[in-house]
């Protein structure tokens, strides 16, 4: 069973709960591009999240047709097209991407340390939608779950 810390357990039995969120993409290379939900840089496990690329939304997993695939949906805002130009660049269909859950205490600074920062979600990047319109620029990337291996077999 997992151990929590007490700051996690303080803030999920506070009543106003906040969370944020970080990721990491392995762009390949031994490079990685961390992106943080929070609008300042936040440093996690030795790595630094940054806020340039808006995190918009990560979804709930969706279930395939397949049984044992569950697709994964998170969004993010690139009005400077730094990660465009990383997903253009590189083949990223395949690469790991890892999303992280954390809170706020009691005085609205996150909780960082690691057996109070959660992994949402993990596994390797499916599928890269990236949306121009006049409005945003948006980057839709789709990730399946460890278990969606099991279709190449």
């Amino acid at each position: 069973m997992r151990e929590v810390g007490y700051r996690l357990r303080e803030a999920l039995a506070s009543p106003r709960k906040k969370i944020f969120l970080l990721m990491s993409i392995d762009l390949g290379f031994s490079s990685r591009y961390n992106i943080g939900s929070l609008s300042y840089p936040i440093d996690y496990r030795g790595e630094t999240f940054y806020p340039e690329i808006g995190l918009t939304s990560f979804g709930p997993p969706r279930v395939t047709t397949t049984v044992d695939r569950e697709i994964y949906e998170i969004s993010m805002i690139d009005h400077a097209d730094e990660l465009q130009a990383q997903v253009r660049n590189n083949n990223v269909i395949g690469n790991r991407v890892t999303v992280y859950a954390g809170f706020f205490d009691e005085e609205d600074q996150p909780i960082l340390s690691t057996e109070d920062v959660l992994i949402a979600y993990e596994g390797q990047i499916d599928s890269v939608a990236i949306i121009n319109n006049y409005e945003s620029k948006l980057i839709r990337i789709q990730a399946a779950s460890p278990m969606a291996d099991l279709d190449a077999v």
